[in-house]
């Protein structure tokens, strides 16, 4: 999958778009995706969420995570932040091992 496409799934597991108050899914069969919005400060809005999704309980058994928006100029201003958020919160996510955008 390349940074900015959309795929259905990933070996054989479903995306699915993860929002603050969704529970977290079984990783078994779901990759979750925090979704950049474009619109505005997306990358704030995106940090928002990803500050929530680590505060579940089961965040830091996640071992895939799918982050990504559209592939436009607007998007590729956010991309270097993104990754800086996740490098910050890697102790968060021990068990991640595969990061899609």
């Amino acid at each position: 999958m390349t940074r900015g496409s959309y795929h259905p799934g990933f070996e054989d597991k479903r995306v699915v778009n993860w929002e603050p108050g969704n529970a977290l899914v079984d990783q078994n069969t779901t990759l979750h995706c925090l979704r950049i919005d474009h619109e505005g400060d997306g990358y704030s809005r995106w940090a928002d969420k990803f500050a929530d999704f680590l505060r579940m309980a089961g965040s830091s058994e996640i071992s895939e995570l799918v982050v990504g928006g559209s592939r436009d100029a607007a998007g590729d201003r956010y991309y270097d932040r993104v990754v800086k958020a996740l490098v910050a919160a890697c102790n968060q996510l021990p068990q991640l091992t595969s990061l899609l955008w």
